[in-house]
Parts: structure tokens; sequence; C-alpha cells
């Protein structure tokens, strides 16, 4: 099964199309879409693939390249604005980990539902084509695979990053800049593992500077309803904060505060 650059589903084609063929919607939801869709990949082991799925995502949410390397099929062709590049080995997508798999990428798929999928005789797509699997038998079961990975523009990529962290004794959160542009905010209550879905997730949030000179720091805000989330740099400030503080956290409704604690 092999896939090139001008073949059915070309980088750019319109997703809404590509939805259109993955996903039809009725009544039964998800389990009928995933089924469609990967028999529209030429698949049928839905179990196996679920398995891929939650592996694919554990893996591209920690910081160890070791999990990528069991779940990609050799030679793993990725493209990028210079053309095209075949990782050979795992040893090779090891040190190449970054490059091949940047937050950009990473993003895009662990933000693709099972019901987004791109699904066609060619492969199984996240994202906007930014990371295809396939997969091969093995006796009566179905082994899927990364087989392809296709960067985001290089003005795309160089946007995404984390631009705030705070870990307070009752949750660890972040808020990164997605690949749009926009900031998003993340929380995971203590003791949930971060490759789990988060306790919170918002996006469109607001950047701000508050005070003036030395006393200058950034403020993140998110809205939800009447509440505001904030994380913010610590600046200068009345109280005496932690030694090893980096910032504060702080909820509002209707203007009235009804949390804030330290980041560290």
């Amino acid at each position: 099964m092999q896939r090139k650059r001008d073949a059915s589903v070309p980088i750019g084609f319109s997703f809404a199309i590509l939805l259109a063929i993955c996903c039809p919607a009725g009544v039964d939801a998800q389990e009928r879409r995933l089924g469609e869709c990967l028999r529209n990949a030429g698949a049928s082991d839905e179990a196996a693939f679920l398995v891929f799925d939650a592996e694919l995502r554990s893996a591209l949410a920690v910081d160890d390249p070791t999990y990528l390397t069991l779940l990609s099929r050799y030679p793993l062709r990725v493209y990028d604005d210079d053309g095209a590049l075949d990782i050979t080995d795992a040893r090779t997508l090891y040190s190449m980990s970054d490059t091949v798999f940047p937050e950009a990428v990473r993003s895009r798929v662990l933000d693709t539902d099972l019901a987004d999928l791109i699904c066609v005789n060619t492969g199984i797509g996240y994202g906007s084509g930014n990371l295809w699997v396939n997969f091969r038998k093995d006796g009566d079961r179905e082994r899927f695979q990364i087989w392809e990975i296709n960067l985001p523009r290089g003005a795309e990529e160089r946007s995404a990053n984390a631009a705030f962290v705070c870990r307070t004794t009752v949750f660890r959160s972040v808020v990164d800049r997605n690949v749009d542009g926009t900031l998003r905010l993340r929380v995971w209550n203590r003791p949930r593992p971060i490759d789990q879905t988060p306790d919170l997730e918002l996006r469109s949030g607001q950047e701000g500077v508050e005070g003036t000179g030395v006393c200058g720091h950034r403020v993140f805000s998110f809205e939800r309803d009447d509440t505001t989330y904030s994380v913010s740099e610590i600046g200068c400030t009345a109280e005496f904060p932690p030694d090893d503080a980096v910032g504060r956290y702080s909820t509002r409704v209707g203007g009235a505060v009804t949390a804030s604690m330290w980041c560290f």
C-alpha cells in the first residue's frame, strides 16, 4: 500500500470533502462512522485500530521518541516544504523525532476525533492529512502503523509553542499557542496523567501585559460563561510569593475571585 504526494488525497485537498468520504452522519455516531471509515481504507479490525490509536496518542503526548519508533513503518516518508525524505530505520527516526513529529503535527493528531479521521483507499489520515496510517496483515489480525508525515508549512510550524506552564498542588496546566496563533489552556487535575484528556480545555484566550518596566508581566485569560480563568507571571506584588513560584493562577466568577494560588 503506497501513496505519493499527488495521489488520490493531495495535501491541501478540501478537508470538508475528505470528512464526507470518511464519516457520514447518522444516529449510531462514532462506532458506525469508524467502521465505515476503516472499510474505506480497506481495513476491518476496529479493535486493533482503537488499540493503535490509543498508543499513538499516548506516544505523541510524552517526550520519549521510543514509542513512535515502535509505531512506525520503515521507510517512513516525510514531506516538507523542500520535498520528501525517507526515514529508513528506528535509530534515524529517534534522532530526528523533533523534526518528524514537531508540536504542530502532535497537536493536530491529538485534536483529531475518531469521527474526523480521513479514510480513503490509500490509508487513514489525522489532522488535515498531517499523519497517515496504513496496515499489514498478521495472521487474522491487522497491524496498523505510521507510514507518512506531511509537515505543516514553515510559517505555521514556527508559530506553535508553549507560552506558560503552571503547576499547583491541585493541578497541572499549560498555555500554548496553536499553529493558527490562537491561545489554548489545558488543565489536568492531580492525579490525572497528562496523557489523558484534560479536565479543562479552553481556546481563543487573550494575552495581555500588566505593570510597567521591571514590573511588567504577561497575563493569559480565558472565558467560559461568566467565569474567567487567568494564569500570569509574578511581576511586582505586595504579597510574598514562595521562592520557587513562577506565576499565579486565579478564577473569577462575575468579577469576584473564587480561587487563587501560586504556580510553581
